[in-house]
């Protein structure tokens, strides 16, 4: 793979909002419709810098969410849709009106939510790690470790590291921003009928070891589709971190599903 690319980093404001992204591959791309990639909660576009790079002709689209990395926000408060509101802002800022999304973790739900609200924009969604079923025990757990004292009492370095990564907004406002997020799960979340009427075709990945998006869980909501525009692949020996997924596994089934569908 090429070790260079062309990359232009960019601010945008939106509402409440200043979103910072990226744009890589303008010089190099062959294929006119970008991918869209959606990081994860408590992350930024930075965790997307390895794989990114198995799309070297693709140009490709990295925003940070609002609230995330270098993107800022005044909202108190933000939901999934939110943040598919921003990005979808984001897009009709600069003129692209179709788009392929690879999403991890939560970049996953909001590309789900994205296709719900701008159908037209999105061709297709891959959605890697994605947590769906988000239970009344699930949200409790996820909401328990989002707290700022307990995330150093785990690990000083991964403080540290979380609010350098944050440090346009400031760790505190992140965290609270996710609690935010998680905590509206109780009032609203997406259905497994909600994905049945999403027109865009969806691939459903997930790592054979993740203890977050189990096996179960992710076939669950894999067999609740219709098998015509939705699929399915598992990853051996990886986990739910991005960090240590299969990317050849991963890139060759993102590719067997865009040969298919697209």
């Amino acid at each position: 793979m090429p070790a260079l690319f062309f990359q232009l980093t960019m601010t945008f404001t939106s509402g409440l909002s200043t979103i910072s992204y990226e744009i890589r591959n303008t010089e190099f791309a062959t294929e006119e419709i970008p991918i869209l990639f959606l990081h994860s909660a408590l992350s930024t576009r930075r965790e997307f810098d390895t794989l990114s790079r198995f799309y070297e002709k693709r140009i490709l689209i990295l925003p940070d969410f609002p609230g995330h990395g270098e993107s800022t926000t005044d909202h108190g408060m933000l939901t999934t849709r939110d943040l598919a509101e921003s990005v979808r802002s984001l897009l009709e800022e600069l003129k692209i009106f179709s788009v392929d999304i690879i999403g991890y973790s939560m970049g996953g739900y909001v590309g789900l939510e994205l296709a719900r609200i701008a159908p037209s924009m999105v061709r297709s969604i891959v959605s890697h790690g994605m947590k769906f079923y988000w239970t009344e025990e699930a949200i409790i757990e996820a909401l328990d470790s989002l707290d700022t004292e307990k995330i150093r009492a785990r690990s000083q370095n991964g403080y540290d590291l979380l609010s350098g990564l944050h440090s346009a907004n400031g760790l505190d406002r992140t965290v609270t921003a996710m609690r935010s997020i998680i905590g509206h799960f109780r009032v609203e979340q997406l259905s497994a009928d909600d994905l049945r009427s999403i027109r865009a075709p969806l691939l459903l990945s997930a790592g054979d070891r993740d203890n977050l998006v189990t096996l179960p869980e992710i076939t669950k909501l894999y067999q609740s589709q219709d098998r015509q525009k939705t699929f399915l692949a598992i990853h051996p020996n990886s986990p739910h971190p991005i960090s240590k997924l299969d990317l050849t596994s991963f890139t060759h089934s993102v590719r067997e599903f865009w040969k298919a569908v697209i």
